[in-house]
């Protein structure tokens, strides 16, 4: 049994964190994680995180509170008791630290770090300013988290194996029947579409789903709209192979702020080779006759968006609308391509990317499939509309009216 604590100190909105980068045996190895470490003879729990802060940070600590217990169980040898904390004062310069490496992460987006499954229960509590809680949190040797419980309530339960691979092999008959069970098993696309919404919506909150999309020479199985993001994500159900992986993820990384694959179970222990280290990995299987979901991986900013492509996937109508939040000049006959391009020029030096993600979030949020012909219908009229009011040459007004009457009956969705 070890005993620890664990600090999140704040800042202007940000909460220090340990990139744990550098020790070669760490079981925190590559995750996100805050400032602290074991008790030592005699010492008190606030003994240790002044202790542990000092040398890890340079920071000495002049005010900071105790939100909770956290009981960290991993495999069979590992039981820890963490004493956690939060502090909102300090003093010093911080120095380097031989675990990792330190950064200050806005809180608003400490979600899309590498972190355990379990800190982002608690996580979620400090932000709340949850009162005093327990937290058990029990998890497999290979990270996952099996078991949640809060205050005595049971947030998270999984089934773990039981009885080894190996064994499972020794077994007369065992091996025929896992194997038959295993293709009763087999996920197709389709047979994971509506449990993966369910579960994208527990995960994410609030949220819009858009199928089928075209990006690039690809087709992205599901687009999700996020208040602030948009997410690409592609199925790979035990029915499909590796062979169109690569070209797909080139595309997607073009037109998404994050990108996620979704593996059924005989991608599970191979896909994180296919897809890219800030690709989002979630594995899906049926466990005793339900959809089984577990997030394998959290997505990270994908580093090859391209706003360009981003806009391709709105409207013109849409673009306007972007132009007029932005008291944009009302340009004439542009295409939609072109009037992309008007908005990238105010990037990011007029229009901040971050204002420019939400309103994009905004309009697909918004977007009406089903009035998608009067939609362009009535912006095509407006547009024409407000020539006509300007123009006084009746050879050139009735060119217009002809433009107006071709554009009441003939549509192309999306221009």
């Amino acid at each position: 049994m070890e005993l620890t604590t664990l600090c999140y100190i704040e800042k202007d909105g940000k909460y220090l964190m340990l990139h744990r980068i550098k020790k070669k045996k760490d079981i925190n190895k590559g995750k996100y994680i805050g400032v602290g470490g074991h008790l030592e003879h005699g010492e008190s729990p606030d003994d240790c995180l002044k202790r542990e802060v000092k040398e890890e940070t340079g920071l000495k600590l002049l005010s900071y509170h105790a939100r909770g217990i956290v009981t960290f169980i991993y495999g069979e040898d590992t039981v820890e008791y963490m004493h956690l904390y939060t502090a909102d004062r300090f003093q010093g310069k911080l120095i380097e630290c031989n675990e990792g490496d330190l950064v200050w992460v806005d809180k608003k987006d400490i979600m899309d770090l590498n972190l355990w499954e379990g800190d982002r229960i608690f996580l979620k509590l400090l932000s709340e300013d949850a009162p005093f809680f327990s937290l058990k949190l029990v998890y497999t040797p290979d990270d996952k988290l099996v078991s949640a419980v809060l205050d005595g309530k049971e947030l998270i339960k999984k089934r773990k194996k039981k009885v080894s691979e190996e064994n499972l092999e020794q077994q007369s008959g065992l091996q025929s029947e896992k194997q038959a069970s295993k293709e009763k098993n087999l996920l197709k696309d389709k047979d994971i579409r509506e449990p993966l919404f369910n579960f994208l919506e527990d995960t994410y909150g609030k949220v819009r789903i858009l199928e089928e999309k075209t990006v690039g020479k690809s087709r992205a199985d599901i687009l999700m709209v996020t208040t602030d993001a948009l997410f690409g994500i592609e199925i790979k159900s035990d029915a499909d192979t590796y062979t169109r992986l690569e070209s797909q993820i080139k595309d997607y990384d073009k037109y998404f702020d994050y990108n996620i694959v979704v593996a059924g179970s005989t991608h599970g222990e191979h896909i994180a080779e296919h897809v890219p280290d800030y690709w989002g990995i979630i594995t899906v299987e049926i466990i005793d006759g339900t959809f089984d979901f577990y997030t394998l991986r959290r997505p990270q900013p994908n580093p090859k968006m391209k706003w360009k492509r981003k806009l391709e996937l709105l409207w013109r109508p849409e673009l306007a609308q972007i132009q007029e939040w932005n008291r944009m000049p009302k340009y004439k006959n542009l295409s939609r391509v072109h009037a992309a391009d008007k908005i990238l020029e105010l990037i990011p030096d007029i229009i901040p990317e971050e204002t420019l993600r939400k309103q994009v979030s905004e309009i697909l949020f918004e977007r009406d499939y089903s009035k998608v012909e009067e939609t362009l219908k009535e912006y095509r009229k407006g547009e024409i509309a407000k020539q006509l009011e300007k123009e006084t040459d009746p050879e050139k007004r009735m060119q217009l009216l002809n433009k107006k009457a071709n554009a009441e009956k003939n549509l192309v969705p999306g221009c």
